[in-house]
């Protein structure tokens, strides 16, 4: 699970983890999941599909006691949104993700990790962000945060469409929290260098209102991957 947490992390979608083939003959529903999600945001849906199908396979096969089995319809429902999503279709790409979104609000708060690999709640309000609807994307991550305070990926989602919504306030103070969150992360890593960069513009127009020119707004890292 671990390399479908760092990929969903770090999303790097050409990196040498995100090029490792399993030598198991029946990989794992993570390692799976992990290959279509970075398939699909890097717009290769044959490969994405061909994952999808193979986690189908695998999580049919499942004991339906284990402990992990509840999560499979997350899984399935994640994926199949980004697959939607890197088609061009991100109004059905909502749906799923959003349905996936409400049976995994069912679960109990897992420890650790999420077992969700990526939280379906989450998906659903980037996709939100990406349609341009930055009030709802803004309340989806905030709900998303309920569950998984200080997660990397929501709190940068959540700041962006805080701001992008005219929440600066809250926009602001997200991206504090996330500077604190990734205080001894890699300075290269995409959400601080995004994060650095909101907070220069902010300050940068603090400085610029307290002179007496107009500030420039701050409407979010441009650099912002959807």
């Amino acid at each position: 699970m671990q390399r479908a947490w760092y990929l969903t992390d770090t999303e790097q979608r050409g990196g040498p983890v995100a090029r490792l083939r399993s030598t198991a003959a029946d990989p794992s529903p993570a390692w799976l999941w992990g290959t279509g999600f970075i398939a699909a945001r890097s717009g290769q849906t044959a490969e994405a599909r061909t994952q999808l199908a193979e986690l189908r396979a695998t999580v049919s096969a499942m004991d339906p006691t284990a402990f992990m089995a509840p999560y499979a319809p997350v899984w399935i429902g994640t994926l199949q949104a980004e697959i939607a999503r890197a088609d061009g279709d991100p109004g059905r790409a909502l749906g799923i993700a959003g349905a996936a979104a409400d049976y995994e609000a069912s679960l109990p708060v897992d420890f650790g990790p999420p077992l969700a690999l990526k939280p379906a709640r989450e998906v659903e309000a980037e996709i939100l962000l990406e349609l341009e609807r930055y009030a709802e994307a803004a309340r989806a991550f905030d709900r998303q945060l309920q569950r998984t305070p200080r997660r990397v990926r929501s709190l940068l989602g959540a700041a962006t469409a805080h701001l992008r919504a005219g929440n600066g306030g809250a926009g602001i103070a997200m991206f504090e929290t996330l500077a604190e969150v990734l205080d001894e992360a890699d300075p290269e890593f995409e959400p601080a260098l995004l994060t650095r960069s909101a907070l220069e513009g902010a300050a940068a127009g603090a400085a610029g209102a307290a002179g007496g020119a107009e500030a420039p707004g701050v409407a979010g890292p441009a650099g912002l991957r959807r």
